[in-house]
């Protein structure tokens, strides 16, 4: 079989070291662009390029989320392909986000 596990977060390069030390991001697969986008706080998210490992930090403009529990975002943040939007709902108290990156 040409199947294997990787690990994605020890093998990106230093542009992702910080989404790897985070607890718990919110990580949604964008197949749209084939990507692997991963937010854990503030109006930034890091994109993983799933075959190369490489990884870029895009910012962007507008009010940014209320920072992650300390538990950790796990499926608050989601890619919704009929829309391409993510969606993040980090607490139930506080306003939802979306983020289309184009």
């Amino acid at each position: 079989s040409n199947y294997k596990w990787t690990d994605i977060l020890s093998n990106l390069g230093s542009g992702c070291a910080e989404i790897g030390s985070q607890a718990s991001p919110g990580v949604a697969y964008d197949s749209k662009n084939k990507k692997i986008v991963a937010w854990n706080g503030n109006s930034s998210v890091y994109v993983i390029e799933p075959l190369t490992l490489s990884c870029s930090l895009k910012n962007f403009n507008g009010t940014a989320p209320a920072a992650p529990p300390s538990a950790g975002t796990f499926n608050r943040f989601a890619y919704f392909p009929a829309l391409n939007y993510f969606v993040l709902i980090n607490n139930p108290d506080l306003d939802a986000y979306i983020l289309k990156m184009e």
